[in-house]
């Protein structure tokens, strides 16, 4: 799914209105002081890892419905810091399982009935190392490896397969496709005598054998001819007979004699039953669909595109919101503190400026509020 472009379109522009340069970070130490911010050096330093581990992060997200990762030491002005990593793509395994008495219980657990098993493919990767994130809650499915995007999976198969059909059309087009058949006149005399001759006649015609006549003296020249005979059923020998004809510049042209009774035809191209534009058009409207986005080609008049680019800023505003709640979640899972102590600030898209003043007086805040009837005091 990374290598297809409208995926890889959608996710770029969701990275580029959530992900920040620096992610904020302030940490609540008890209950009776606010939420401060981290050290100078610690901040800035944090903050730059985290916006890069939100941008796998994301990803994961949509590939997988979930976040796993693991904690490492780093070194920071001669000072081990613990920091998050992220497992990458292709990694691990995972599978759905129900929350049982006996299951490992994880240091931040969140409130579900299943969860996601996973197992690392790295050597040194424990399954107690792990911390998962889920997206969506974990269902019970029979697929392989569920996914979010396991619908926008099934669509670019069949995708693939259309770009498969349509380039053997292709290709078989690119080619003359020439079919010969032979033409007997039947004999006039239907009888069982002539019959048998027309039998005959076809058998020594493929087979250079005959009933009546010695295979030996059959052919010109007795046997001496028989021997350097070729297999009459080889019509690339038999009936064709190739000229060559070398021009100034050396090309060659090819002739083919036929016997007079055989017929030559050319095959139809073959035709795609479906358009391809129309196919990829579908494929793309199901990809923005899935992303809460609307492609280029749909959005007309000034209006259409205010209302389109307004769904797009709640979808990521959304977006934006579960990442916070998950960076909290990364950041209490490093550090050992509570969810609630931890307080992570992104940047909140918002609409242009342009679709802004667009909008109607009162909606989305942005008319006069409490607005009365006409002509008296409001009513109770």
């Amino acid at each position: 799914m990374r290598s297809n472009v409208p995926v890889r379109a959608c996710i770029s522009r969701m990275l580029s209105s959530v992900v920040p340069k620096l992610v904020s970070i302030k940490e609540r130490t008890s209950e009776s002081t606010g939420f401060k911010p981290l050290a100078s050096g610690l901040d800035a330093f944090l903050g730059k890892h985290l916006a890069k581990f939100l941008t796998s992060a994301l990803e994961m997200t949509y590939m997988c419905g979930f976040v796993v990762f693991v904690i490492k030491r780093e070194m920071l002005h001669d000072k081990e810091v613990m920091i998050p990593v992220i497992l990458p793509m292709g990694t691990f395994t995972w599978t759905v399982k129900p929350i049982l008495r006996n299951t490992r219980k994880r240091r931040l657990k969140q409130d579900s009935l299943y969860y996601y098993d996973i197992t690392p493919y790295h050597p040194d990767v424990k399954l107690e190392d792990l911390h998962v994130y889920s997206h969506t809650d974990p269902v019970p499915t029979s697929e392989i490896l569920p996914s979010p995007m396991d619908g926008i999976l099934d669509e670019c198969m069949h995708l693939d397969n259309f770009e498969g059909l349509a380039r053997r059309i292709d290709e078989w087009n690119s080619t003359k496709h020439i079919t010969t058949s032979e033409k007997v006149d039947a004999p006039r005399d239907q009888t069982t005598d002539g019959i048998s001759l027309l039998d005959d006649f076809r058998r020594y015609i493929m087979s250079g054998q005959h009933t009546g006549i010695s295979s030996n003296y059959m052919m010109m020249s007795g046997p001496e001819g028989a021997v350097g005979r070729e297999d009459p059923s080889n019509t690339a020998h038999s009936w064709i007979q190739d000229f060559s004809f070398a021009g100034n510049k050396g090309n060659s042209t090819c002739v083919h004699q036929m016997p007079p009774n055989i017929s030559v035809n050319e095959l139809g191209p073959l035709e795609l039953r479906y358009d391809r534009q129309q196919v990829y058009a579908r494929f793309e409207r199901n990809v923005m669909a899935f992303f809460e986005m609307s492609p280029f080609s749909d959005v007309g008049g000034h209006s259409t595109a205010a209302i389109a680019c307004e769904i797009e800023v709640k979808g990521m505003r959304r977006m934006s919101a579960y990442c916070s709640s998950m960076l909290e979640f990364v950041y209490a899972a490093t550090f050992n503190v509570d969810p609630t102590d931890v307080l992570v600030s992104l940047p909140r898209p918002e609409l242009p400026e342009a679709v802004k003043s667009q909008q109607p007086a009162g909606r989305g805040g942005s008319g006069p509020a409490g607005r009365q009837p006409a002509g008296g005091q409001p009513k109770a």
